[in-house]
């Protein structure tokens, strides 16, 4: 039973946090005092975690037909416990958030209260909800810049990540699309079709590559960042961009998703590169 709420916390998704977390005080230039890194830090795990938490409490109608392997659909976590569960880590996090200085606090008050709109509210509004989710995944670089008095230099990670999370949403949407007609859940797929929300989240994503060599010309990050983003980021998404728009019968969603998670780590090992000297 234990197991099935850890799942819930989605373990892989909780190391990518921590280590964004991390790369955000790399490219900061800067690491805060162990006090408020420890009390950051655990901001950063109860807010994600519980975000997972209640995120899997709300899309249980979605989940029996998308995603019937989650905990709560098997049986191996009570929906009722489970969004007791959530709101407990949510709890912890604005207890942590507390002790901040004014500045990270707010900023991780802002994302509490995101994570609650979207689970109650904002998921069920057509690319609002996409948003939402996209703005709380960015801000974490804003939050450890803002812990050691940087936050201007968090700005181009912090645009990568919101557009990179977006247009993963939107794939998301796609994949779960026949869960969420189910479920009545009114998302931009079923409102624009499914093709024409793939198309969205390319271009999205061709946006995204042809930013991210400005860093690296502008002179704020190194070769090494220019290389690895180049070769382990771009070219990727560029195919990944070419099947969304090819007339491929079968995209192989769940596999694209994987895909896009695990290029995530890619990315930020490229903006760890790139914020070393």
């Amino acid at each position: 039973m234990i197991g099935g709420y850890l799942k819930l916390l989605r373990p892989f998704n909780l190391i990518i946090a921590g280590a964004s977390f991390f790369v955000s005080f790399v490219l900061a230039g800067k690491f805060p005092p162990l006090k408020d890194f420890l009390l950051s830090f655990g901001v950063v795990l109860f807010f994600a975690g519980g975000g997972y938490v209640i995120n899997d409490f709300a899309d249980i109608e979605t989940d029996r037909v998308a995603h019937p392997s989650r905990p709560i659909p098997r049986g191996e976590a009570d929906r009722n416990r489970s969004l007791l569960f959530g709101l407990t880590l949510f709890a912890l996090g604005a207890i942590f958030a507390f002790s901040l200085k004014p500045l990270p606090r707010l900023i991780a008050l802002f994302v509490f209260v995101l994570l609650l709109l979207y689970d109650f509210y904002l998921k069920d509004l057509p690319l609002i909800g996409n948003i939402a989710v996209a703005l709380s995944a960015s801000v974490l670089f804003l939050f450890g810049g803002a812990l050691v008095g940087r936050l201007g230099a968090l700005i181009y990670p912090a645009v990568f990540a919101f557009l990179y999370h977006l247009g993963r949403e939107l794939v998301k949407d796609v994949e779960d699309v026949a869960g969420d007609r189910e479920s009545g859940r009114f998302t931009l797929p079923l409102l624009w079709g499914e093709d024409r929300t793939l198309k969205l989240a390319g271009v999205i994503y061709l946006f995204l590559v042809l930013l991210t060599p400005i860093p690296y010309l502008a002179g704020v990050y190194n070769l090494r960042y220019f290389l690895i983003v180049f070769l382990g980021v771009d070219l990727p998404l560029l195919f990944v961009i070419w099947r969304f728009f090819t007339e491929f019968p079968d995209r192989n969603l769940k596999k694209v998703d994987l895909f896009l998670k695990v290029d995530m780590i890619v990315a930020l090992f490229a903006l760890y590169e790139g914020g070393l000297v």
